[in-house]
Parts: structure tokens; C-alpha cells; sequence
């Protein structure tokens, strides 16, 4: 179900903005809402440690799954990623 998951993050995914209640732990400026991508796809957090398949890839189901939200620091460049809502 993680492509699924993902479908629904990408229509729910709001509009990057800077986040004015946000700010940089290391320089106190405003800090942007962003994402990161991995082949077309953003990144997630999945719970546990990585196990390889006997195909080669890292297995993920069953395992608790979660949208990742990141700010990036406007001044610094400092980046903040948080584990949120479990994506089904």
C-alpha cells in the first residue's frame, strides 16, 4: 500500500509556505515548509529497521508508515524533518 499512501499524500500536500510560528533552532529565523523526493516519490518514515527482501529492496509492509514534514531554515539553511500523520 505504499504507493497508495503516497497517491493520497501528494493531493493532501499543501502549498509551500513559510511557516511564521516556525522558526530556525539555530539561527531564529522564519523557516520554509518543503519535501524531498525519492524517484518522483517523497520520502517517507517507516518504522523498524531496514530488511532486505530476497528480491534486493528493503521491505516495508506491515510496517508502521509516516508522512514526513520538513522545514528548511531561510536564513541558515538548516533542515528540520518531523515524522507525522501514519500513512495507510
Amino acid at each position: 500500500m505504499v504507493f497508495g499512501g503516497y497517491t493520497r499524500l501528494l493531493r493532501s500536500t499543501k502549498d509551500s509556505k513559510l511557516m511564521s510560528n516556525h522558526k530556525c533552532p539555530k539561527c531564529g529565523t522564519d523557516m520554509q515548509e518543503g519535501f524531498t523526493l525519492e524517484h518522483r516519490l517523497p520520502v517517507g518514515w517507516f518504522a523498524g529497521k531496514p530488511e532486505k527482501s530476497f528480491l534486493g529492496d528493503i521491505k516495508a509492509a506491515g510496517r508502521e508508515h509516516r508522512h514526513i514534514e520538513s522545514y528548511r531554515c531561510i536564513g541558515c539553511g538548516y533542515l528540520e524533518s518531523y515524522a507525522t500523520d501514519i500513512i495507510s
